[in-house]
C-alpha cells in the first residue's frame, strides 16, 4: 500500500511538473497567432518526419536485438520494434515506465526473461547517453558565445569563452582527479557510494557490448538512431514557413535543437510534455532566431508543440499496434507455426 501511495505521488508530482512548464511556456503566446500557425503547418513535412521517427525506433529495435542473440534468444525484429514501440506508449503516460513494459511484453512474447531485458535497456541507455554527452559537449563549444551573453548578467566584467572553457575543464579535471584519489574514502559515504555503483554499472555495461557478435554495428546503430533523431527535427523545421525562411543553418540548428531537446525530453515529464517544449523555445530565444526575445520564444513554443504533437501521434498509434500483435497475433502466428513444424510427413505405403 506504502509503496503504491509513494508511485502515485512520484506520478502526479511528474505530471504536475510538466503541465506547470507547459503553462509557463504558453502564458505569454497570442492563442489566435498560435493557433493559426499551427492550423498552417504543412502536414506533409510532418509525416516525413514521423516516418523518419519510425524507422529510428526500428533502427532501435534491431540493435536491441543483437544483445539478446548473445544471450542465445533470437526474437524477431517485428516483435522487438512493437516491443520498443510499445515502451514509448507507456511513457506517454508513466516516466521511465516505457523501459519495464516492452522488457515485460516479451516475457509473454518470447520467453526472455526479464532480469536480461533489463540489463540490456541499461547497455543501450549508457551508448544513447554517451552520444547526448558528446553532442552536448559540441553544442557548448559550438554557441561559446550565447553561453558567454547570458552569463553576463551575473558576472558584469565579462566572461571569455575560452576562459569559460578552462574554468569547466579545470573543475571537472580536479573532481575527477580527487575522486580517483580518495575513492576508497569517499566509499565510506553511503551517497558517494551509491554514486560509485552506478557509475561503475554503467561502466561495466558499456564494456558488455564487446561479447555481442559484432560490436561496431552496435556503434553505427546508435549513430544511426541519433542522426535520424536530426534530420527528423531538421524536416520538421519546413512544417512551419516561418522557421523554414529563417536566417540560419536550419541543419546546424536541428543538431542543437535536438539535443537540448533530448535533454527535455529526459526530464521526468510523462512524454516530455512541458519540459520538451520548454527546452526548445529556450533554444529559439537564446539563438534570438527572429531577432528579439518574445518573437522567437512564440515561435519556438509554437514549432515545439507541433513537433512533439506529431511525434506522439505516432508513437502512441504505432504503440497501440506493437501491444495489439505482441499480445493477440504473434501468438497465432506462433501456434500455426508450431502446428505446421510438428506435423508429420505421410509415410509413403511398402509394397
Amino acid at each position: 500500500m506504502k509503496k503504491t501511495l509513494i508511485n502515485v505521488l512520484k506520478y502526479a508530482a511528474a505530471t504536475g511538473f510538466g503541465i506547470l512548464l507547459l503553462y509557463l511556456a504558453l502564458k505569454d503566446i497570442s492563442w489566435d497567432e498560435f493557433t493559426e500557425t499551427v492550423r498552417n503547418a504543412n502536414l506533409g513535412w510532418l509525416l516525413f518526419s514521423m516516418a523518419i521517427g519510425g524507422f529510428s525506433h526500428y533502427i532501435r529495435g534491431v540493435r536491441w536485438g543483437m544483445q539478446y542473440r548473445a544471450f542465445g534468444y533470437n526474437p524477431s525484429n517485428l516483435r522487438l520494434f512493437s516491443a520498443v514501440m510499445f515502451g514509448y506508449l507507456v511513457n506517454q503516460a508513466i516516466p521511465r515506465g516505457g523501459e519495464v513494459a516492452r522488457c515485460s511484453i516479451l516475457i509473454k512474447s518470447d520467453k526472455i526473461p526479464f532480469a536480461k531485458s533489463v540489463g540490456s535497456v541499461v547497455v543501450e541507455r549508457v551508448f544513447d547517453l554517451l552520444i547526448l554527452v558528446i553532442l552536448i559537449g559540441v553544442a557548448f563549444v559550438l554557441e561559446i558565445d550565447v553561453l558567454e551573453s547570458m552569463l553576463s548578467e551575473f558576472f558584469p566584467n565579462g566572461v571569455s569563452g575560452v576562459g569559460l572553457l578552462a574554468i569547466i575543464g579545470g573543475v571537472g579535471l580536479t573532481g575527477l582527479v580527487s575522486y580517483f584519489a580518495f575513492r576508497k574514502h569517499f566509499l565510506n559515504i553511503p551517497l558517494f557510494k551509491k554514486l560509485d555503483d552506478f557509475v561503475m554499472n554503467l561502466f561495466k555495461s558499456a564494456l558488455s557490448v564487446k561479447d555481442i557478435e559484432k560490436p561496431w554495428l552496435f556503434i553505427v546503430y546508435t549513430i544511426i538512431i541519433w542522426v535520424c533523431y536530426i534530420l527528423m527535427t531538421y524536416v520538421a523545421f519546413f512544417a512551419l514557413e516561418e522557421v523554414a525562411n529563417l536566417d540560419i543553418n536550419l541543419l546546424y540548428f536541428s543538431v542543437i535543437v535536438t539535443v537540448i531537446g533530448g535533454i527535455g525530453m529526459a526530464l521526468p515529464s510523462p512524454g516530455g510534455i512541458g519540459s520538451y517544449h520548454t527546452a526548445v523555445w529556450v533554444v529559439f530565444a537564446a539563438l534570438m532566431v527572429t531577432g528579439a526575445y518574445e518573437s522567437s520564444k512564440s515561435l519556438g513554443v509554437t514549432w515545439a508543440f507541433i513537433m512533439h504533437l506529431s511525434q506522439f501521434v505516432m508513437m502512441v498509434s504505432l504503440g497501440i499496434l506493437g501491444y495489439i500483435y505482441l499480445s493477440y497475433v504473434a501468438p497465432e502466428v506462433d501456434s500455426a507455426m508450431e502446428g505446421f513444424e510438428h506435423e508429420e510427413e505421410p509415410v509413403e505405403a511398402t509394397s
